[in-house]
């Protein structure tokens, strides 16, 4: 028997209607009791894409998306927003005004079958995605930053991006900047990319921004860039060769 379900909304599907009823386009479809065409990995890299491209729209206004159910706490400075309740593939957390809103480390940790995520908060904790399988972190236009300036997801992320109307933060092919592009942030773990050139614009490397790259094997660094501590979590079994230009 022929059937797909899709990612998103979890609805299952016994021919394929090519766009879903929750609006995500590229199910795949796949035979039961058999392994899928291409191969398991295959599509599974094929779907996490299809994921990231659909948070895309969503982030961006082009297909409407109910926002993430979350449990908050609210004072008078701000709202703090510790954790969420979502069964859907991609969340969605919307809260960025006055008083701003803050999310706190945990957010997300006991619901692993959330892979993307949609951050529209003020700030986020450092740890605010600990021990979540998120895959896909999109920022909003009204992200400001992490509170301690660090950021050190829980598990590596494939795929990375911000809002271009974001005045704080930019992405460049899943690299995360200050706007200016002078402190690179994050360096997603899983891009699958052998060689990587830091832009000659970047003066400083952030804290846990190269945080044991899985496909890595070259990274060309300017002269003069200041590394802050820990900011070449290497695996030492995959050493990863650093040049400077």
């Amino acid at each position: 028997m022929w059937y797909c379900k899709c990612p998103i909304c979890r609805t299952e599907y016994e021919h394929n209607p090519k766009v879903c009823t929750c609006g995500f386009a590229g199910l795949i479809s796949a035979q039961e009791f058999a392994p899928p065409h291409g191969g398991e990995e295959e599509q599974g890299k094929a779907e996490l894409f299809s994921i990231f491209k659909f948070a895309k729209h969503v982030l961006y206004g082009k297909i409407e998306y109910r926002p993430t159910h979350i449990y908050e706490d609210h004072f008078e400075e701000y709202t703090l927003i510790d954790a969420a309740s979502e069964l859907r593939a991609l969340a969605v957390v919307d809260r960025a005004g006055t008083p701003p809103t803050i999310a706190r480390d945990g957010l997300f940790a006991f619901d692993r079958s959330v892979r993307a995520l949609i951050l529209n908060t003020n700030r986020a904790a450092r740890l605010a995605l600990d021990e979540s399988m998120i895959e896909c972190l999109l920022l909003g236009a009204a992200f400001e930053g992490f509170e301690d300036g660090k950021f050190h997801p829980y598990r590596p992320l494939r795929y990375l991006h911000v809002h271009g109307d974001n005045p704080h933060f930019t992405s460049e092919n899943n690299v995360l900047f200050d706007k200016k592009q002078t402190r690179l942030i994050y360096y997603s773990p899983l891009k699958p990319e052998a060689a990587y050139t830091v832009p000659r614009s970047v003066k400083t490397l952030a804290a846990y921004s190269f945080r044991r790259p899985r496909y890595l094997k070259t990274l060309r660094l300017p002269k003069g860039i200041c590394l802050e501590k820990n900011a070449l979590w290497l695996d030492e079994e995959s050493p990863i060769s650093v040049e400077y230009y």
